[in-house]
């Protein structure tokens, strides 16, 4: 249980920062990202839920 804390604080921790990261990095090299574009929906949610994780860990403590 102490593993899967760890894995939700980092990732509640460190989400946005990948999210801009990631976001930067297809901004100004689009065509190494043509490969996730029958991924859209699968990689929207796994944002959406590592902001959510993020969001109930910062509001339950």
């Amino acid at each position: 249980m102490n593993s899967l804390e760890k894995l939700s604080g980092f990732v509640s921790k460190y989400m946005a920062v990948f999210v801009i990261v990631v976001a930067a990095i297809a901004l100004f090299e689009p065509a190494s990202f043509k490969w996730s574009a029958s991924y859209i929906t699968i990689l929207l949610g796994v944002v959406m839920f590592g902001m959510a994780a993020g969001y109930r860990l910062r509001a339950a403590c």
